[in-house]
């Protein structure tokens, strides 16, 4: 399942780029090829016209694992996604490692979307020829992006199965809704074949939604502590050797901005100015502006500068019939979203764009106007799915062009740890999508510490397990059980790219050596990768129980209680998540594009070279268990119904685990603040001195002497004499035999005077000065 990755606990339930440019060229040449010979259509005479030419599945692994529930009804609506095939894709692959590698001469020098255009992208006949055959089978046409990475179709169930050649069922997904998927891989007639990748948007059973979905109102229970350990919990049982404390009500800006370094670069105006961070969720939040401003002047920050690309508000009736829609979980989604970037870049521009459904067609779109139209140069996506995915077809192109275009592309990297206790997961070992292309940046989750003066305390993995209050004691005993934690792991459908080597140790970039495939794991052709892409690349506070305070307009009038609240009024409250730790990361970046005067674009090269730097905390097993208290509503729209007491320990996370240097858990740690901006902006006279505590150097420089130049021969060391081919006159005949052997007998015995020469003294010897060179003339031209 695809889902936005806030996490709001209401308390209980739970030359260093070739091999990228192969991996990214093998993703892009994918779409070149047509994926399956053509073959004639069932019941055919074999005619050209009859001929199609399979494309890549899209049929849902759920339909192995289920009886379909009916047909789909043919009159029922689908969107589609008719995705063009990308011409040059070695080229392009090329180019974006020429651009991405600081060590290289074309290193940020970005293309504009128009030269993209002209370059790289689908041509305008090939999506002209797509369009009018669409529209010859009754389809309307709803988008032609300007990059023609897809056209966008409507139509009803029965246009789709007669011009894809697939029948269309229902089946019932986790969440209990009804959603559609063909019973077998689409297909086009032979004349589209040339032009079509994939087709997208028959399956929707990969629907959008919320790990877990807050009510459409909820209220925060007391007590709870404005810093780490500020409150102790008296009262409760000990845990771990001790009382642990009340959990902190919620980080404010300006504690997460201390907590991370960089308050002394937002003071001294490094504060992301001029430069636009892009957000990407499903729908749109009617009161998100006011909501953002209200949340600034309570917490010291100016008005954000936000733009909001599309209005799409989701209506009452689900664009597919049977499917859920939260409308509210998504607003809370963008809310925190737009507000954690703000609090960490101030003066940054913002951009929202919503998907008009939470379906992944709608997002995917979303993500390439973003793209396409360059609408700012960091964006953060807070949403993924629960699995090793492969995007090739669909995603990898979107990548591609936004590193060409100097675009960085950031993803949570999901709140399910290693998924194999997920409830609604896989059951077994796997990252999360997109977070596992290493065309993006993946952001994990750390638990925070806070002080009291806004000061960094700690850091821990991401991964809590909780114990309830029961009879005077924690029931289960401490730890207790599962409940959230940070993505990560190794890929199996990516590779490992060339800048994570040195880096990522070799038992997580090979953990897959000799063990089984994960399920729906593999590239285009099916093919494992071991080494495979580590994930994440970097990690910061997501933990709901040190997370960050939002504001938001809550409905608390639906369903009405007859109590005087029963309106939609503002709220604060606590909420952490890799939905979290990704825009609070986005907002870091605006401060290093602004420190370099230039975008980073696609950051992993950067970010992995700057480990030999100390630019990270490196985050680590604490020396004694970590955990903290807190209180929860039963009822939390109305607080009726009494509390839960829960404890909730840190640094539990199953088979990921943080380590010195990098780790499956927290990837190469969090960035170390004004040390962190000094190695992706170097002689930034924008970064105000310090240093940030903590900051370490992960990997170790070469040693002295290694990737040098060659050393100076010893004095009184004998060169070895190169062998020359003695050169003849023309028309001189070769000496023969015994003249040859009476020479190398001369030059034995020491040449003409019969001696060998002495050896050279142990003197540096004198430097010859230049001659002085007449001046030469410029000759002039003959008229």
């Amino acid at each position: 399942m695809w889902h936005p990755g806030g996490v709001r606990d209401p308390g209980g339930s739970s030359g260093a780029l070739d091999r990228l440019a192969v991996l990214l060229a093998l993703a892009l040449v994918t779409l070149a090829v047509a994926p399956v010979s053509p073959s004639p259509a069932a019941g055919s005479g074999g005619s050209p016209a009859s001929v199609r030419v399979g494309l890549p599945g899209e049929v849902s692994p759920l339909l192995g694992h289920q009886r379909a529930l009916r047909s789909t009804p043919a009159h029922q609506a689908v969107t589609a996604l008719v995705e063009l095939k990308a011409p040059r894709a070695r080229a392009l692959a090329t180019f974006v490692r020429a651009v991405s590698d600081p060590g290289q001469k074309s290193h940020g020098h970005y293309l504009t979307p128009s030269q993209f255009e002209s370059r790289f992208a689908p041509s305008t006949a090939a999506a002209a020829a797509v369009a009018g055959s669409l529209r010859a089978a009754g389809l309307r046409i709803a988008e032609v992006p300007r990059n023609r990475r897809y056209v966008a179709a409507t139509g009803t169930v029965e246009q789709m199965e007669t011009l894809f050649d697939t029948r269309l069922v229902d089946l019932r997904v986790a969440n209990g809704a009804v959603a559609h998927t063909p019973t077998r891989p689409p297909s086009v007639p032979a004349s589209l074949a040339p032009y079509v990748s994939a087709v997208r948007g028959l399956d929707t059973s990969a629907q959008m939604h919320p790990l877990a979905s807050p009510p459409p109102a909820s209220v925060e229970a007391s007590p709870c502590s404005g810093y780490w350990g500020q409150l102790a919990g008296t009262g409760t049982p000990p845990a771990y050797g001790g009382v642990a404390p009340w959990a902190p009500c919620g980080y404010t800006p300006q504690q997460v901005q201390g907590a991370y370094g960089i308050a002394p670069a937002v003071a001294a105006g490094l504060d992301g100015r001029g430069q636009t961070v892009a957000v990407i969720d499903a729908y749109s939040s009617s009161t998100i502006q006011q909501d953002v401003d209200t949340y600034s002047d309570r917490h010291g920050l100016p008005h954000a500068s936000l733009q909001q690309v599309r209005s799409a508000v989701a209506s009452s009736t689900p664009q597919v019939p049977g499917t859920q829609v939260d409308p509210q979980g998504w607003a809370g989604e963008e809310t925190l979203d737009i507000e954690a970037v703000h609090a960490m870049a101030p003066g940054a521009r913002i951009v929202y764009e919503g998907g008009d459904s939470s379906l992944n067609v709608s997002l995917t779109q979303a993500l390439n106007d973003v793209v396409a139209n360059h609408r700012a140069q960091i964006v953060t996506n807070s949403y993924g799915s629960a699995g090793d995915v492969n995007q090739q077809s669909d995603l990898d192109p979107i990548f591609a062009q936004a590193a060409a275009e100097g675009m960085g592309i950031y993803f949570a990297s999901g709140d399910a740890g290693d998924e194999t206790k997920d409830p609604n997961g896989p059951h077994d070992r796997e990252v999360d999508s997109p977070g596992n292309d290493p065309m993006v940046t993946a952001v994990g989750g750390t638990s925070l510490g806070v002080g009291a003066s806004g000061e960094y305390l700690f850091e821990t993995g991401w991964g809590t397990y909780q114990s309830s209050l029961s009879g005077g004691a924690w029931s289960p005993a401490p730890p207790g059980n599962w409940q959230y934690g940070g993505g990560g792991g190794t890929s199996q459908t990516y590779g490992q790219p060339d800048w994570q080597r040195d880096v990522v140790p070799s038992d997580l970039a090979s953990y897959w050596q000799g063990k089984p495939a994960e399920a729906n794991a593999g590239d285009a052709n099916g093919q494992i990768h071991v080494p495979g892409r580590a994930v994440p690349d970097v990690a910061l506070d997501a933990d709901a129980n040190t997370g960050f305070l939002e504001g938001l307009t809550e409905d608390f009038s639906d369903p009405p209680t007859g109590l005087p609240t029963d309106d939609d009024h503002y709220g604060e409250f606590r909420v952490g998540g890799t939905s979290l730790s990704t825009p609070l990361f986005a907002g870091i970046m605006a401060l290093a594009d602004q420190a370099a005067g230039r975008p980073h674009g696609f950051l992993n090269p950067a970010l992995y070279l700057a480990a030999r730097q100390p630019a990270y905390r490196d985050v680590v097993s604490p020396p004694s268990t970590v955990s903290v208290v807190r209180n929860d509503y039963n009822n939390a729209r109305d607080g009726s119904g009494g509390t839960t007491t829960s404890l909730k320990t840190f640094n539990q996370v199953d088979t990921l685990h943080v380590r010195a240097g990098y780790d499956d858990a927290t990837g190469l740690g969090s960035p170390a603040g004004l040390d962190f901006l000094r190695a992706l902006a170097p002689g930034s006279s924008l970064i105000p001195a310090g240093e940030t505590p903590g900051a370490k150097v992960l990997v170790p420089r070469p040693p002295a002497g290694k990737h040098t130049k060659p050393k100076r021969r010893a004095c009184g060391a004998k060169k070895k004499p190169k062998r020359k081919k003695p050169r003849r006159a023309r028309g001189r005949k070769r000496p023969g035999a015994g003249a040859r052997q009476a020479a190398r007998r001369k030059h034995a015995a020491g040449g003409k005077k019969g001696r060998r020469k002495p050896a050279r003294a142990c003197t540096r010897p004198k430097r010859k000065k230049p001659k002085h060179r007449k001046r030469k003339r410029p000759r002039r031209s003959a008229r």
